[in-house]
């Protein structure tokens, strides 16, 4: 909203399968071909797939399968994480899922072959953001479990490896402190779309009533509550839409 102000925006939230990050990789492919099928069938010209799981397991096949540009997570952090990095020492939050994976840790190698990653599957805290637990003591304790490995290596860097986590920030800045560097892989996701989209000569710059959609694939009203929290304004309409299995 901040970076495309002026493009229309369809938002699909996966209510019906969330959380994806104990979910096998055949699961997280077959969910990520669905979504794209919707998406392409919308008439959408960008996809960013955010989710860090599914830019870990997924857009490896994906991203060249379709005509339109995908956009994963694990590239803009990597490239803002080595760039941000005063001693070479990365911390990485995600799901077990994405750690799993190792495509966040192999891209920062990639950029760095000296880095260290430390990488901490947290899944517990996409349940409790989806409550809207945010700053809750028991939070605060899960917080402080999964942050204690990377602060015992000295990570000066952390990388938010799933778009849920930036909402514990609060929480994870009074543990890490100020001197550590937060990587926030949603921004850095939104300034490649709107290079891709210059590049394509696709992007708007007159729009004066964007439209955004709101789409759940399954329950919604907790969606539209949290969502209009997190977002810090009002989700008027979310559309229950059903994909198209692929089985």
């Amino acid at each position: 909203m901040k970076q495309l102000p002026n493009e229309d925006v369809i938002y699909l939230a996966d209510t019906a399968r969330i959380p994806f990050g104990g979910r096998a990789p055949q699961d997280i492919l077959r969910i990520n071909l669905e979504i794209m099928n919707f998406m392409v069938e919308s008439g959408v010209k960008l996809v960013m797939m955010a989710c860090g799981t599914s830019s870990s397991i997924a857009y490896p096949i994906l991203f060249d399968r379709y005509q339109i540009p995908i956009i994963g997570l694990v590239e803009p952090a990597a490239e803002e994480a080595v760039n941000a990095s005063r001693n070479g020492k990365i911390g990485l939050i995600a799901t077990e899922g994405s750690v799993g994976a190792g495509f966040f840790q192999g891209a920062i190698k990639e950029k760095n072959q000296r880095a260290l990653v430390i990488a901490v599957g947290c899944p517990l805290f996409v349940p409790q953001i989806e409550k809207g637990d945010l700053e809750s003591e028991e939070t605060e304790r899960m917080a402080r479990v999964y942050l204690k490995p990377i602060q015992e290596k000295g990570a000066d860097t952390l990388i938010f490896g799933c778009t849920h986590y930036p909402h514990l920030r609060g929480i994870i800045g009074k543990i890490m402190g100020p001197d550590v560097s937060y990587v926030d892989p949603g921004e850095g996701m939104a300034r490649q779309a709107k290079e891709i989209l210059l590049k394509e000569k696709l992007l708007r710059t007159q729009n004066p009533k964007p439209r955004y959609q709101y789409c759940a694939t399954g329950p919604w009203r907790s969606f539209q509550e949290v969502g209009s929290n997190l977002l810090g304004k009002t989700i008027p309409n979310v559309r229950q839409i059903t994909l198209r299995k692929i089985m």
